[in-house]
């Protein structure tokens, strides 16, 4: 959101996540607390709420997480007649890899070359060193200690009580999954961006895990001034139009390229694609407007980042790991802690 002048101006928002936070000319009572007048114009305490709609929501959500995690923790606590303290020792620090003395020794001499800060000792190097070495894994295993305790407790969040965004979603385009899938993940993906790689190393799990459960459709978001990526989207719905978009689409993410319009027909024969009917669909130009709609559709949801997404109308911005969109779908699907039989057989594919 683009910070202005507040004197004299309104709240101005972009996307659908936020809307205009002006009224002219409105009465002087209000159901919503009167915040600010502006030359005439008044701003409630509704019309703020709007504006910061996508980040109150997300705010919101990470807050909850974290109680729901508090109250999990407690009750397991007192199951097994420990403090959580206790617990989180015995399921979290003791299962975290400490660094090698021969790690530590390596790096304390390095800085000792190197010139160690004024003030600080060999004894705060080392405590730094084991720190930055375990935070990452620490995290790791205390998520994956936090999905334990959740799959083992009745657990149903409500999302829609926070105040979660929803903006419609167009049923056509390439997609992979069942029609009826009671989850539906929209992507806007730039086959030039590394962090558009890294997402669809996610979806591949996603569809792995949830075979039945959730659609995906795809959409196309090349970057501003990048001919090379919006080619690639041409070529991928060329693809598709041969019913072979999924494939084609990892033959593109599979490494970086400079996706010429040779390199993009090279990739679409290596999968097999009838290379004449492919060649004429891309240098006819005939899915530019395809993929200019689609750019046009993400910039009207406000869906910033690549890539981009939509799960169940919510939209989700950049590439996130596996285990965020596992949490969210299982939301989504009713999470409880008496899964189905067909629930339980999942449970291996979905760890991680």
């Amino acid at each position: 959101m683009n910070r202005v002048g507040f004197l004299g101006l309104c709240v101005l928002t972009a996307g659908v996540l936020a809307a205009a936070a002006c009224k002219k000319g409105a009465p002087v009572s209000h159901a919503s607390p009167l915040v600010a007048e502006v030359q005439g114009e008044v701003i409630t305490l509704a019309d703020l709420d709007q504006a910061i709609r996508g980040d109150l929501y997300r705010l919101r959500a990470e807050s909850l997480h974290q109680l729901v995690s508090i109250k999990l923790e407690q009750a397991e606590a007192r199951r097994r007649d420990i403090s959580v303290k206790e617990l989180r020792e015995r399921e979290v620090d003791s299962k975290v890899p400490q660094p090698t003395e021969d790690d530590l020794r390596s790096v304390v001499e390095q800085a000792r070359q190197e010139g160690l800060p004024e003030g600080v000792t060999e004894d705060q190097i080392r405590k730094r060193v084991i720190s930055f070495l375990t935070t990452p894994k620490r995290r790791e295993v205390k998520e994956d200690y936090i999905d334990r305790l959740y799959a083992g407790a009745k657990v149903r969040l409500d999302l829609n009580t926070l105040g979660r965004p929803k903006v419609p979603v167009r049923d056509s385009g390439p997609s992979v999954g069942p029609t009826d899938a009671a989850v539906t993940i929209v992507e806007y993906t730039d086959f030039h961006s590394e962090f558009a790689r890294m997402g669809n190393e996610t979806l591949k799990r996603v569809i792995e895990a949830y075979p039945h459960e959730v659609r995906i459709l795809f959409r196309q978001k090349p970057e501003d001034g990048d001919p090379a990526a919006a080619l690639a989207a041409e070529a991928a719905l060329c693809a598709d139009g041969q019913g072979r978009y999924w494939d084609y689409r990892q033959a593109l993410m599979s490494k970086p390229g400079k996706f010429d319009e040779a390199e993009l027909t090279s990739r679409a024969s290596a999968i097999g694609l009838s290379g004449e009917a492919f060649a004429g669909c891309l240098s006819s130009h005939s899915q530019r407007a395809q993929v200019e709609a689609d750019v046009k559709e993400a910039r009207r949801f406000g869906l910033g980042g690549t890539p981009a997404f939509l799960l169940n109308e919510t939209p989700l911005s950049g590439a996130h790991e596996f285990r965020m969109f596992r949490r969210l779908i299982d939301v989504e699907l009713g999470f409880s802690s008496a899964p189905s039989a067909h629930q339980a057989t999942k449970v291996s594919a979905r760890d991680g």
